[in-house]
C-alpha cells in the first residue's frame, strides 16, 4: 500500500537548533522510524520571511552500518 504523504511514524533525539542572528536558524536531530533496522539523521535551514519561518534547505539520511 502506498504511503499518504507526510513522514512515517517516529521518535527523534538529539535535536539541536542553532541561531544566528534572529532570522536564520539550523535544526538538526537523530530519528529512529518505527520498524527501521538504524537510525537517521535530518537537518534543516530556517528562514524567517515577512510572512514567518520557512524551511529553505532540508535533509533527510538513514544511517549505515557502522556509522
Amino acid at each position: 500500500m502506498a504511503r499518504v504523504g507526510g513522514s512515517p511514524q517516529r521518535s527523534i533525539f538529539n535535536t539541536v537548533i542553532t541561531t544566528f542572528g534572529t532570522d536564520f536558524a539550523t535544526a538538526n536531530t537523530e530519528f529512529q522510524r518505527e520498524g527501521a533496522p538504524r537510525p537517521g539523521r535530518q537537518s534543516q535551514s530556517w528562514v524567517r520571511m515577512p510572512e514567518g519561518w520557512r524551511v529553505v534547505s532540508a535533509h533527510i539520511s538513514m544511517l549505515g552500518e557502522g556509522n
